[in-house]
């Protein structure tokens, strides 16, 4: 029941301007929360709403992911979800990741996002 809103992460290899999880430190859950309007910006920018990698474990259940935006120099990738190295992003059906845009690819999710409900996987 948060709001995560108007946050950047800024550098070369900005990674989350909401969440970054990653090194398998920590399993984040957000339930009924907002992600909305963050930043990645840097060279290589990935994850404007939420990064996962080498490890990390995210849920998203009742949750929106909307208006973020990785811009990257040279590669901005997964504006909205960015799940790379090793990392793992899961969101129920009742979750909405869309709107968001990405300077060079995929602009909603990159790398796989599991459905809880069926454990389908999404590329």
């Amino acid at each position: 029941n948060s709001s995560i809103v108007n946050n950047q992460a800024i550098g070369a290899s900005a990674r989350g301007g909401g969440i970054s999880n990653a090194f398998g430190v920590a399993v984040v859950t957000i339930d009924q929360s907002s992600i909305v309007n963050n930043r990645a910006i840097g060279e290589d920018a990935v994850g404007g709403g939420i990064s996962t990698m080498f490890g990390g474990n995210t849920t998203l259940t009742g949750t929106n992911v909307n208006a973020n935006r990785a811009a990257g120099d040279v590669n901005g990738m997964g504006g909205g979800v960015y799940t790379n190295f090793g990392g793992s992003t899961t969101a129920d059906a009742s979750s909405n990741i869309h709107g968001n845009k990405a300077s060079t690819s995929h602009d909603d999710v990159f790398g796989s996002l599991t459905l809880l409900e069926d454990a389908l996987a999404l590329v």
